[in-house]
């Protein structure tokens, strides 16, 4: 799943992850060495102070780091969060965002990640650490269908 993913995840018009054509995220790399990801400014992302909203850091935080470990998984695994800590260092105004992850440290059933969230000209707004579960790839809980 993961390179097939990361590959089909580039396209354009991509739709195999809904949740970043939602928000525009654009995964600009993704590989050993860590992922970027890229979310171009809307005045939709600003909460009603007027600057970007604090969960829209915390979910492009979240995201850039699941990537970059979803780059080093071997075929049959996956992985989702279990802990994210985010420390917001200054608000961002009508700002195209870059997020730069890294993996920390690679188990066999959790790992640990790094991210930085900023304007594209390096100014950092948050940064973030978290814990992912690492497990079989499996098909997991669909609620849209009907049990019985």
């Amino acid at each position: 799943m993961p390179q097939n993913y990361l590959l089909r995840i580039r396209e354009p018009q991509q739709t195999i992850n809904p949740w970043f054509a939602l928000l525009g995220l654009r995964l600009v790399s993704a590989d050993e060495t860590g992922a970027v990801l890229a979310l171009p400014f809307r005045p939709e992302l600003n909460q009603g102070a007027g600057v970007l909203a604090g969960g829209l850091l915390a979910t492009l935080l979240d995201e850039a780091m699941a990537h970059a470990l979803l780059a080093r998984l071997a075929p049959g695994q996956s992985c989702a969060t279990i802990g994210l800590t985010v420390n917001y260092l200054r608000t961002g105004r009508n700002c195209d965002l870059t997020c730069r992850a890294e993996v920390d440290k690679m188990g066999s059933r959790v790992a640990f990640a790094s991210a930085q969230a900023g304007t594209e000209d390096g100014l950092v707004l948050a940064t973030a650490t978290a814990s992912f579960s690492v497990f079989p790839q499996s098909g997991g809980v669909d609620r849209s269908r009907k049990e019985g």
